[in-house]
This record gives C-alpha cells, structure tokens and sequence, in this order.
C-alpha cells in the first residue's frame, strides 16, 4: 500500500495528463470488465491504437487547420513528429530509416525548422517503429505485443500492465527509448510468458 502510494504520488507529479488519464481508464476497466473479457478488449486496444497511429500523419494537416489547441506549441511539435515519421517511412517503407535514426534524420525532413530541429523521437512507439524499421519492423512489435496480451490471459495485473503500456505507447516513446522504461517492459512481458505467478 505504501508503495503505491509512493507511485501514485510520483505519476501525479510528472503532471502528465495523457498518463493520468489512462489511469482513470484503467481503474474503470478493473472495475467493470471481467478477466475473461479483458484480453478481448486489450486486443481491441491494440488494433485501434495502431491503426490510429497510422492515421496521424494523414490528419496531422486537418487537425491543424481546424482544432484550436493544437496550434499550441507542444500539440502542434508533436503532430509534425507525425509527419515527419511519415516522410522516412515513404522513403524505405520496408525496412525503415534504421534503429535509432528518427532524430538523425529529422533535420533532412520538409518540417519547419522549429520542429525539424527540436530533435526529439515522434512522441509515439508504433510511429516511431513504422519509420526506423518499416512494415516488417511494425508487423513485429505488433505480433510481439498481441503474443504477450495473449499470454497475460489469466493474470489480470499483467493485462492491465500491458494495456497501459499499448495505451501510453501512443502518447509517447519512452518505452522504447529510456532505458529504465525498456527494462520495465520487458520484466512485464516476462511475467505475462511465465507459467504461474507465485
């Protein structure tokens, strides 16, 4: 209890409200929704949440013009991520620009300067899978992911584990680009494969 308390406390300061947001959704989730149902819905989850990753750089000009709050600077930053993922993905769609060459590549992009050198990773894991590594890179992660929700059906912290990071992995990168957060991932997809939890 006191430990998660601790964490608790730690998210609330991080002031992040796409993740605070997610834990609302979350503990609705392990209210209303039955352990045999949950898989379905992470596995929904999933689908959806790629799918709306792929639709970014394709709205990102739309969103723009007409939805008032992303002509902020941070909203409208990250949508031009979007784009610029999109602009390496259609110039190697199979395999992508390479591991680790998102920012590398970023200042070579049609983006406005203030963007293109911003410097940072498209705030999105299945986007920034899509342009470093291409379709068969996404194809991966994705059939990894699906595997691992699968193998979590039983144990419904671990899909709930699971399902926050698929859910959080579309408003950010730092499951696949900090370290700590990789080893996390990882320690939870084992526990997913792993027989029984003791």
């Amino acid at each position: 209890m006191v430990c998660l308390v601790f964490v608790l406390l730690a998210l609330f300061s991080t002031l992040s409200f796409g993740v605070m947001s997610i834990l609302l959704v979350l503990l609705i989730f392990k209210k209303i929704i039955s352990e045999k149902k949950l898989f379905k819905t992470a596995s929904a989850f999933l689908f959806v949440v790629i799918l709306l990753s792929l639709c970014l750089p394709l709205t990102n000009t739309v969103l723009e013009r007409e939805v008032s709050v992303l002509k902020e600077d941070k909203f409208r930053k990250r949508i031009l991520l979007s784009q610029a993922s999109a602009e390496m993905f259609s110039e190697r769609p199979f395999v992508g620009v390479g591991l680790n060459n998102f920012v590398v590549k970023l200042p070579r992009t049609s983006l406005p300067p203030d963007v293109s050198w911003w410097l940072q990773p498209v705030h999105n894991i299945y986007l920034l899978t899509f342009s470093e590594t291409g379709i068969s890179g996404l194809m991966i992660i994705s059939t990894v992911l699906y595997l691992t929700l699968r193998s979590s059906k039983n144990k419904k912290g671990i899909t709930l584990a699971l399902l926050a990071i698929i859910l959080t992995g579309f408003i950010d990168h730092y499951w696949i680009t900090l370290q700590q957060n990789s080893l996390l991932l990882f320690v939870i997809g084992g526990l997913s494969f792993r027989k029984k939890l003791s």
